[in-house]
């Protein structure tokens, strides 16, 4: 039988033998919304991947447009994947206001993640917190 010593060196060297064939990988980002593809013609601009931007903040495109012509001061309209506003706007233009909409609407005010949902009460519309159940009001768009 094998003393304890042998046992522990065994146990070290098959660690070590893990150890170098494992891949360190930086961990990624749990919330990533993704950058923003625009392009500006005449004097409308696309907003080519809203609705991917709008999956990945996990809310109703239809409350992300609102926000967004508010925020911009114009109109323009939902298509199947994108929005067309009109007027000539920049993707960092349009990044600042989704910075904002994700500070105001996405990640909880308390504990910072963006495990969240927007529920409304009559009037009121709250930020409810999946992760540490807090429950925040929102102004509505």
């Amino acid at each position: 039988m094998a003393g304890t010593g042998e046992v522990e060196e065994d146990y070290v060297k098959w660690l070590d033998r893990a150890k170098s064939g494992a891949e360190v990988v930086k961990p990624a980002e749990r919330f990533e919304v993704p950058e923003i593809r625009a392009s500006v013609m005449r004097m409308r601009t696309s907003f080519m991947n809203f609705k991917e931007v709008c999956q990945a903040l996990r809310r109703d495109q239809k409350h992300v447009f609102k926000f967004f012509v508010k925020a911009l001061a114009t109109n323009g309209s939902i298509h199947e994947d994108y929005v067309v506003l009109k007027g000539k706007f920049g993707a960092e233009q349009l990044s600042e206001v989704l910075k904002n909409y994700v500070e105001q609407y996405v990640v909880c005010p308390i504990c910072k993640r963006p495990d969240t949902h927007l529920s409304r009460e009559g009037d009121f519309a709250f930020l409810v917190c999946d992760a540490c159940g807090a429950r925040n009001s929102v102004k509505r768009v």
